[in-house]
């Protein structure tokens, strides 16, 4: 059996109690600055409102909060002032399909494929789009035969 002395045992336990609190500290500072860069981009768009970029960032840290009307705004925003935008139709497309609209987001994935045709990850994300969107209307179908 292996004795471990007791400073080991002592810094152990401290060590063993630290980290959830060092892990909240670190996600509480993360936390701010999202909302910093945030601050940040509302000022940037509020200086110059037909920045593209700004709109694309801001809709995107949006769409990863799951703010759902905001980050369509501002993507779509984004996509007004740069139509071929592959990055900002590929994020739409997800926020899309997330409201369960499917259609919508198959078309904005391929719009976006067929902008960039090298980009696999627009490309998988448009493949399962449509399988999803397949295996829902055959659903329905067959609900309707059903009757």
């Amino acid at each position: 059996m292996i004795r471990h002395s007791p400073l080991y045992v002592s810094v152990l336990f401290l060590l063993l109690l630290l980290l959830p609190i060092l892990f909240l500290a670190l996600s509480l500072r993360l936390a701010s600055e999202v909302v910093f860069a945030q601050g940040n981009l509302h000022v940037a768009v509020f200086f110059d409102p037909f920045n593209q970029k700004y709109h694309f960032l801001l809709g995107t840290m949006y769409l990863q909060e799951g703010k759902i009307a905001p980050a369509r705004y501002h993507l779509e925003k984004a996509l007004k002032t740069f139509p071929t935008d592959q990055r900002a139709l590929n994020n739409l497309a997800l926020l899309h399909a997330s409201q369960g609209e499917l259609g919508k987001a198959r078309v904005l994935a391929l719009r976006a494929h067929l902008i960039d045709l090298n980009n696999e990850m627009i490309w998988n994300n448009y493949k399962r789009f449509r399988e999803v969107d397949e295996e829902i209307r055959l659903d329905k179908k067959g609900k309707k035969g059903e009757r």
